[in-house]
């Protein structure tokens, strides 16, 4: 079991990969993810707890990474949320779209694109009006407001993506970016939203 008074013990804190014991600095949930890999066996069996590590540990890394991106300066205090910023970037760079558009594009959920556009319509940071290929479904579009503000928003977070990755070389980012694809690529098999072509025409 999990013992609070032995964690917080500056000697051999945790136990990294390799077995070894580690004093370092690190993240609560980062620890985590060493103390739950050891424990998985005993709750789960059966469990593949290689792979319950790995998707556990991406899926922390990137709340951490985005939190890290957003730790200073205008993407903390921006009117802009995590998803705000998603939307945002989705309709500056494709144009005006409809929410299931959004959506798909996005990978949020429609419900959560619903209510993140409802805020940004609020804030004056998108449009939304008839379509004028139809007249009969609504497109969203990014207003001068929301195009400024955002362009400072996206190229903050960006110089702060930028410092992360120096701890990386570019034959790492290259590697990283290969696994990512593979996986996303046996996740498209199975999922029924898959495209085999580009969406050229978004507002279809």
């Amino acid at each position: 079991m999990y013992d609070q008074g032995e964690s917080e013990k500056g000697d051999g804190m945790w136990i990294d990969d390799a077995g070894d014991s580690r004093d370092d600095a690190v993240l609560p949930d980062w620890w985590f993810t060493h103390f739950a890999y050891g424990q998985l066996a005993n709750h789960f069996p059966g469990v593949d707890a290689d792979a319950s590590r790995l998707v556990m540990r991406m899926r922390r890394a990137t709340g951490t990474i985005g939190e890290y991106a957003r730790a200073d300066g205008i993407s903390r205090n921006s009117l802009l949320s995590t998803a705000g910023q998603r939307i945002m970037l989705t309709l500056t760079v494709c144009g005006s779209l409809t929410q299931s558009k959004i959506a798909d594009l996005s990978g949020m959920s429609r419900a959560a694109v619903s209510s993140v556009v409802r805020t940004l319509i609020a804030d004056g940071m998108i449009s939304r009006t008839r379509s004028p290929r139809d007249g009969r479904s609504v497109v969203h579009s990014v207003t001068e407001l929301g195009e400024s503000t955002y362009q400072q928003v996206f190229l903050e977070r960006n110089r702060r993506e930028s410092e992360l990755l120096q701890s990386l070389t570019l034959d790492d980012q290259a590697r990283l970016m290969a696994i990512l694809e593979k996986l996303m690529h046996v996740a498209a098999t199975e999922n029924e939203r898959s495209i085999t072509r580009p969406p050229t025409d978004p507002d279809k």
